[in-house]
């Protein structure tokens, strides 16, 4: 991750890290003011109702913005953290994976979250699920707001640099998910869908080449030369030719010992066939 997101995620750290306490302080003292009270007034419910809002955002925000690590996230601190923040509004969201999950992932979730309410302004339900590392979150909803200078760079993988303080997770998102080696996939298509998923790592192919020189002093010489590639996932606008054709440049410049460094028998060589094994 590059070193100016990671200072921005620290700096979230520790805002949120310094604001818990003395918020945690106030509702702590609210609920000994409830216990000795046979009744709550308007305004000290009132005074609840916005501390137990603003400590259940920091919580949110600080998992949302702070530092990541592949520490796991108990399911019942994520399930309890969205309860407080969409319970009191028109959405809901579903989290469906049992188990907990790293925290790295529950980042992208969460920023995944802040895109999908600008999107669905007038109430609608969101759906989080898991599939061997592949995170997915649908929304429902019977109107949506979609604002295209946000959602199109979005969905490209390019984060926008035109963006208001409300609208940082837009930023966020599509950097976070490349640092963190995860492959982005938005469909604006009713339901809206965001899904992100690991990329696969590169993985080795040997490419064999058998070539015959016709100038060899004892007649036709066959010779088998084998060259270890590293293909990596196929990727969009990145196709793997340029690798084979570098590999067809290393084999020929090979030949030359086959071809006992004769300059002038080069142009005896064919390649008779080609094949690739992982």
């Amino acid at each position: 991750m590059g070193h100016e997101t990671d200072f921005a995620a620290l700096i979230g750290s520790r805002i949120c890290h310094d604001l818990v306490s003395p918020i945690g302080a106030i509702n702590n003292g609210l609920e000994l003011i409830e216990m000795s009270r046979p009744s709550i007034s308007p305004e000290m419910a009132l005074i609840s109702e916005s501390v137990t809002n603003a400590s259940a955002r920091i919580r949110f925000f600080r998992i949302a913005f702070g530092a990541a690590s592949d520490q796991v996230v108990g399911r019942p601190e994520i399930t309890a953290i969205l309860a407080d923040i969409y319970g009191p509004s028109r959405l809901t969201v579903s989290w469906t994976p049992l188990e907990g999950q790293p925290r790295h992932l529950v980042r992208l979730t969460f920023l995944a979250l802040m895109c999908l309410e600008t999107a669905m302004p007038y109430g609608g339900r969101i759906e989080v699920s898991e599939d061997e590392g592949q995170i997915t979150l649908v929304g429902h909803a019977d109107k949506y707001n979609f604002d295209e200078t946000l959602w199109l760079p979005l969905a490209a993988g390019t984060p926008t640099g035109d963006l208001r303080p409300a609208q940082v997770q837009f930023g966020l998102l599509p950097v976070i998910a490349r640092d963190e080696g995860r492959q982005l996939v938005v469909d604006t298509t009713p339901p809206v869908t965001i899904r992100f998923y690991p990329l696969t790592a590169p993985s080795p192919v040997t490419l064999y080449l058998k070539l015959v020189s016709w100038a060899a002093p004892t007649g036709p010489r066959a010779c088998i030369l084998p060259v270890a590639i590293p293909i990596s996932a196929p990727m969009p606008n990145s196709p793997p030719s340029a690798n084979w054709v570098e590999a067809l440049c290393i084999t020929i410049a090979l030949s030359s010992v086959f071809i006992n460094s004769s300059a002038a028998a080069a142009s005896s060589v064919r390649m008779q066939s080609v094949w690739f094994e992982p």
